[in-house]
């Protein structure tokens, strides 16, 4: 499929699918068609394209995905180790709360004292 149906079926911006693929998360095929060049992506890139859009709501860094994603995809990760990402995850949340936290109410603080 092209980059346009690829951008419909899964609600990306071609920019971004092209970030997607200039980092490596996702992969292209090139034709050519007279004298211009098509990008030609495949159907397990709309799979790629959803872990990447869930990792990315769970906090998790385009930078970190390669890996992950590529273990997820091929099966590389026990449950166990799944498990354990998807906690550390958690646990950073959990420490990015306290911290928001801590400062809406330094903020507050600094309400009431005007």
């Amino acid at each position: 499929m092209l980059i346009g149906e690829l951008c419909q079926r899964t609600g990306m911006t071609k920019g971004a699918i092209r970030h997607y693929e200039a980092m490596g998360l996702i992969s292209s095929t090139p034709r050519t068609a007279g004298s211009r060049t098509y990008r030609e992506f495949g159907e397990d890139v709309i799979q790629r394209i959803e872990i990447i859009k869930n990792g990315k709501k769970f906090g998790f860094k385009l930078s970190e995905g390669r890996e992950i994603l590529d273990a997820l995809i091929s099966n590389e990760l026990s449950i166990e180790q799944r498990k354990a990402i998807l906690n550390k995850r958690v646990a950073d949340i959990d420490s990015q709360l306290r911290a928001l936290q801590a400062a809406r109410k330094e903020l507050i603080n600094k309400i009431e004292s005007i």
